[in-house]
Order: C-alpha cells, then structure tokens, then sequence
C-alpha cells in the first residue's frame, strides 16, 4: 500500500477541497491517507471530522515542517509513501489502475502528460529510466517538489537512520526530498545493484487551484534560497553525480525563473526589486533570455503591474 502523506499549514481551503473531490470519492484500496496539520486555527481540524477516510493528525503550530513529515516518514507501515501536500490534487482511484501494472519500483515519478520533460509525448503511461546520472540531471529540479516522487519506505528509513540525510536538513526548505533519492541511487549502485525508477505521466495529477500562495521565500531570501542554498545543497550529492551538479542548478534556475506568468506573481509578491536583481545579476543571467524580462519588472512600481494584472483579469472574465 501507499502512504499519501498530506502536510498542511492554514490552508483548510486546500484540504477541503483535496478531501471533497480526491479522497472522499477515493473507492481502492491502494491508497491510504493522512492529514499533518500545524494550523493555528482549527479551520482545517474542522473540516478534517467530516472525512474519516483520511486520517488527521495534529501538531502545534511551532513543530517544523520537515520534522512532522520526516517523523511520519519513520513511522510509515506502508510499503511507500506518496509526500503529496496540500497543494496538489488526483484522481486516486485513476492513478492506482495505472500503478498496479507495476509489479515493483523503488521510485516512481509522477509527473504531469503535458511536462516539458515528457519528451516521447507518453499518455498516461511510464518512462523507464535506465541511465539514472541523466535522470538525475533532467528530474532533480522537479523531484524537489512535494507531490512528484512516491518512494519505497524501507529505503528512505535507511536513508535517514544512517545519518546520510542529516546534512540536508539544515536548509528550511524540503529540497532533502530530492537530495534523498541522489543518495538511494548512489547507495543502491555503490551496492553493485541498480534501483528501478519509473516516471508516470498523467492528467490526473495536478496543481490545487484553492492554493493561492506559490511563493516559497519571500524578498531576497528567494534569491539567496535560489542562487545560494539550492546551489550547496546539490554540491553536496554524492561524487556519483558530480559530472550533472551543474546542469542540475541550471535546469532548476530554468524552472523557478524562467516563466513570464510566474515573474509577475512574484512582483506583486514583492520579491521582485530593483536591488535584489542588481545584487544577483550574474545568476539571474544564467536564465537565458529572461534577465531583461526581470529587470523590466524590477524597474515598474508594482502598483502598475497591480493594475496590469487586474485588468488583465476582468478583460478575460475573472471575478
């Protein structure tokens, strides 16, 4: 079975609606689900009572987000863990049709049919993955985010009961996710064997509409946390990728910088100054082509790109 690991924050329209259209309608036997929640109000304790088939677990406010996942992680009974969050939704009873098909994996990557990385324009189907120095290079960027691995259990308890996990953890960001599944592949090979990790590509995996804050940092920490700590903490892999670690740090600037749409977000964000772009220049400009887009963007008082934005919105018949 499969353990979906959902961790949440303030965030009870997210939960209620992953409960109401994904698990309460859930009808296999696959999954199982449990809610981790460290609100400061009992918004989403409340909606958590009407489903009883997930499971809800509640911590104070203070407990740190990586300790409350990582804690269920060690305690999981099932044979794999699906770290899902809030911030996605499934089609459960689709996706488990698909899996069953499979008779063993130690990972399986779970990406969305219309991906960029999907490059053989596979539909509901999987991609083996023979050479895992590439898959490293093309999927790290992706496997940082919550939803995209789910990961055999028994491999990521000894990945963490023997230490080598500890050195990631030092970030307050989850990025140990991907880092952890660098280290079963290096630690799998090192043993003369070699993992099986496919990736599933499907349309029944997507974002959560009801999540409305898609920033992970906020002023210049989401330069510093982008530039500085994701390049650390992929210097620090194991030597057995020491050929992709920069193409991994290109890939991923790629993917956090490289979309108009999610700039804009990120200057009504306030994230996006003036001084912050100057001060990273020369990391912002290993993005091809989208440095003058942000420096733009720097430049306009974001009461502009407020108004912009908004009758942008109305134009297209948004509330």
């Amino acid at each position: 079975m499969i353990q979906v690991i959902i961790p949440t924050y303030n965030r009870p329209k997210c939960i209620e609606l992953l409960l109401r259209n994904c698990i309460n309608v859930y009808q296999g036997q696959l999954f199982k689900f449990v809610i981790l929640d460290s609100s400061t109000n009992n918004e989403t304790a409340e909606i958590a009572k009407e489903y009883c088939i997930a499971e809800y677990k509640r911590f104070d406010s203070t407990v740190k987000v990586d300790d409350k996942v990582i804690g269920s992680i060690l305690e999981c009974c099932e044979d794999y863990y699906w770290l899902f969050g809030d911030g996605n939704l499934a089609d459960f009873n689709f996706i488990e049709k698909l899996i069953i098909k499979l008779p063993y994996f130690d990972v399986l990557e779970v990406d969305s049919s219309k991906s960029k990385r999907n490059t053989k324009l596979l539909q509901e189907d999987f991609e083996t993955h023979d050479d895992l120095v590439d898959f490293i290079r093309t999927r790290y960027s992706h496997l940082t985010y919550w939803g995209s691995a789910i990961v055999k259990t028994e491999i990521a308890k000894e990945m963490f009961n023997s230490g080598k996990m500890d050195k990631y953890r030092q970030d307050v960001l989850s990025w140990w996710s991907a880092a952890m599944v660098c280290e079963m592949i290096s630690d799998v090979v090192g043993k003369g064997k070699k993992p099986k990790i496919y990736t599933l590509f499907t349309e029944h995996f997507y974002g959560n509409p009801a999540k409305k804050d898609k920033s992970w940092a906020k002023g210049e920490n989401y330069f510093l946390t982008t530039f500085k700590v994701f390049d650390k903490d992929v210097y620090m892999l194991p030597k057995y990728f020491d050929e992709v670690k920069n193409d991994i740090i290109c890939i991923f600037r790629n993917d956090v910088l490289a979309t108009r749409r999610y700039l804009i977000h990120l200057k009504r964000q306030n994230v996006i100054k003036l001084r912050y772009v100057l001060k990273y220049k020369n990391d912002i400009q290993d993005v091809k082509g989208y440095f003058p887009f942000i420096l733009v963007l720097a430049c306009i008082p974001k009461f502009c790109v407020e108004i912009a934005y908004n009758t942008l919105k109305l134009l297209k018949g948004g509330s």
